[in-house]
């Protein structure tokens, strides 16, 4: 008789990170709202493909103090998911680790509450055997180790080499390990890790989950990294980050990276003799509420008006930041008339624009064995500070 067809072994799962919920970018709610809906926008994904299992490669939260509010919103999120059949399993990142060893960390806590499977305990890696209608996974996770990630993977491997030889049959494949580091060479000064200290695992594992890096990157079609679901800052804009979707057989791994929908954010930079605004509101029109990062140049006689340019473009920003590194020329001196003590303190009223300020020092110039503690209080009375003792 012929043999029976074996079935196949097909697991689907979604590889997220870096999620930093709670993030409150420049103080504004909008942008701590903007950290959730990335997240959401991850499980509606799953809920309308019937993904079952996400795994997050750390950093969760933004903070290991987090709010109250973040707390109640993250756990209404997880909760609502779980009603989806929808399994989370987690590491620890450097944003969201335990303060002190054997105090609880808020990942901890969402355990407890059974919210997450999370991995990774002080005497190494953990693993749990996942399985579906279609497969079987065997997930590894490692906790953020820092500066001794290579040294723990090196502990690691060890142990997997000693696992293998002495109970080869234990060996469940596929299998996947998450971790939380920086992969050198993706990002410029950036990383702990060697792409060679991960690609030694491939005897044992079929798919690495990492996160850290906000830059989404692959290696050897091995190594996965899919980037922060929304910007951390406005250097990032550039990455397109946001999830894999999984399926992971005993033969191959068909991993598809899905940008998640951020807020624009934009850097713009003009010389204050010749802002263009129609070509900057070309640029931002089509933009859904942007964060813009608006950089004033270039050589000025006067400090330039802030609020007539915010008012030109705030229109067409979600949050607009205005930075001024425009300068005053030293030579404006020579186009003063008067004596040289006017012309001085004509200069030093230019740069420091105070009148207080400029006399003081002046006086201090004019005066240069005035006792320290006079000119201190001096100081003070400028600054608005009360005598410190």
């Amino acid at each position: 008789m012929p043999k029976a067809n074996k079935p196949k072994n097909e697991f689907r799962f979604i590889h997220c990170a870096d999620l930093h919920l709670g993030f409150k970018q420049y103080n504004e709610d909008i942008r701590e709202k903007d950290s959730y809906d990335a997240f959401v926008g991850i499980l509606d994904y799953a809920v309308a493909n019937s993904i079952k299992f996400i795994l997050i490669a750390g950093d969760i939260f933004h903070s290991r103090d987090i709010s109250p509010e973040t707390l109640s919103i993250t756990e209404k999120i997880l909760n609502e998911a779980h009603n989806q059949g929808i399994m989370f399993l987690a590491i620890e990142g450097n944003h969201d680790s335990q303060h002190i060893i054997g105090k609880m960390s808020w990942l901890q806590y969402l355990q407890v509450k059974g919210l997450i499977a999370l991995f990774g305990k002080e005497d190494g890696p953990t693993f749990l055997d996942l399985t579906s209608p279609t497969g079987r996974l065997c997930v590894w996770g490692m906790k953020y180790a820092g500066a001794s990630t290579k040294q723990e993977l090196d502990a690691f491997i060890d142990y997997k080499k000693d696992q293998i030889e002495r109970f080869p049959e234990q060996i469940a494949r596929p299998a996947v390990l998450m971790i939380h580091a920086g992969v050198m060479g993706q990002i410029p000064n950036s990383g702990n890790i060697d792409a060679s200290d991960l690609l030694r695992f491939k005897a044992y594992f079929d798919y690495i989950a990492m996160g850290h890096i906000h830059k989404p990157y692959e290696i050897d079609n091995f190594i996965f990294n899919p980037g922060s679901s929304e910007h951390t800052s406005i250097g990032e804009s550039e990455f397109e980050g946001g999830f894999y979707d999984v399926v992971i057989t005993n033969e191959n791994v068909n991993a598809k990276h899905i940008v998640t929908k951020k807020r624009p954010m934009i850097r713009i930079e003009s010389d204050i003799n010749k802002i263009d605004y129609h070509s900057i509101v070309k640029r931002l029109q089509n933009l859904s509420e942007p964060i813009v990062e608006f950089t004033l140049v270039g050589e000025s006689l006067e400090k330039p008006d802030i609020n007539a340019i915010r008012k030109e473009l705030e229109h067409f920003s979600k949050i607009l930041r205005i930075q001024d590194k425009t300068y005053r020329p030293m030579k404006m001196a020579e186009t003063l008339h008067g004596s040289t003590d006017e012309i001085e303190k004509a200069v030093i009223t230019s740069l420091s624009n105070s009148n207080d300020l400029t006399q003081l020092i002046i006086d201090l110039k004019n005066s240069p064995t005035e006792d320290s503690g006079t000119t201190l209080k001096r100081f003070q009375k400028l600054a608005g500070v009360d005598d410190v003792d």
